[in-house]
């Protein structure tokens, strides 16, 4: 097993620094609102002996065969109203929340049957506590941008579990430059809940999807594959059943009346529900050079509360393997 794990990925370690951000953005239209900016980073690795942390029993692998990426992380997540000048309370845009929590993830792909199942455990807290108000004010001030006002609006203080699984097949493939994958999604706790299916497609000079997760971000074989250049693309719908970062704000504001789309709050303006239905579409590009990796992602999604705007944000990564 370890032998068949090698010869499919000889990079054993993958950093990930990984920036979400409003202001990435191919249009040259950056904005500073909705969400605005999420970073992690990320330790992936693989473990030469059979693992001993209870929770590595509880996630499901992809078979006997199957290539397993650990990872552990650390998460900070924001969303900011479009007006970050003003410190009244605005109940028409997006609030002031913001979330910082760790991860733990198994990611197993079995290369032969061409699937995976990817589990992701978040533990943390939402609110003050998070730091998002300052992180955003550091980083406005070393740019000489806005000070954002609003902070004192964002909800209490909330633990965060969440868990992440994904499931993906793939549909097709040709001559190992082209790949379509289908994938399920779904996220439960008390930060975040959600369903989704979707399609991926990936082109270009690239390590097979199913021979691992470090081998897409690095060389796959020795003196093969040093180099790989694809692009993606991913649209996504989701059902979302409720997301406590958007939820929360109106239930500490909001006082006097239930949580109602048509309900007034205290100052007589409307309190935005969540929208049940969202839709994503990511699109990008990876280059990698051996054991180094970069990649693009922009991505657009419709309203996440009824009545406000859609949004765009992009990410760029980095990945250093070894």
């Amino acid at each position: 097993m370890l032998h068949a794990q090698s010869a499919k990925d000889t990079a054993t370690m993958l950093l990930r620094l990984y920036e979400d951000n409003d202001f990435i953005n191919i249009y040259l239209k950056g904005t500073d609102n909705a969400y605005t900016n999420g970073t992690q980073i990320n330790l992936f690795y693989k473990k030469k002996k059979k693992s001993h942390f209870f929770v590595d029993w509880i996630m499901p692998k992809a078979g006997d065969s199957s290539v397993n990426v650990y990872g552990w992380g650390i998460t900070q997540l924001m969303y900011t109203p479009n007006d970050i000048a003003t410190s009244d309370y605005q109940p028409d845009d997006y609030p002031y929340a913001g979330a910082l929590f760790a991860t733990h993830s198994l990611y197993s792909y079995n290369a032969a049957k061409k699937f995976d199942l990817q589990t992701e455990i978040e533990l943390g807290v939402s609110g003050s506590d998070a730091f998002t108000k300052q992180t955003q004010t550091l980083v406005h001030r070393l740019i000489h941008y806005q000070e954002p006002m609003g902070w004192e609006h964002q909800a209490k203080n909330t633990l965060i579990i969440n868990v992440n699984f994904t499931a993906e097949k793939q549909l097709a493939a040709y001559n190992g430059w082209l790949e379509l994958i289908a994938g399920a999604q779904a996220s439960a706790g008390t930060m975040y809940n959600a369903v989704s299916m979707y399609p991926e497609m990936r082109i270009g000079k690239m390590s097979p999807y199913f021979n691992g997760y470090i081998s897409q971000y690095s060389k796959s074989r020795k003196g093969r594959n040093k180099l790989q250049a694809y692009v993606f693309a991913k649209p996504q719908p989701l059902l979302v059943l409720s997301d406590e970062l958007l939820q929360a704000k109106a239930a500490e504001t909001v006082s006097t009346v239930n949580k109602n789309a048509d309900a007034p709050d205290e100052s007589g303006k409307p309190y935005h529900a969540i929208n049940s239905v969202v839709y994503y579409f990511s699109y990008g590009a990876v280059v990698t050079s051996g054991h180094f990796s970069i990649s693009f992602t922009e991505t657009s999604n419709t309203a996440l509360l009824k009545g406000l705007y859609d949004h765009k944000f992009g990410n760029i990564s980095l990945y250093f393997s070894w």
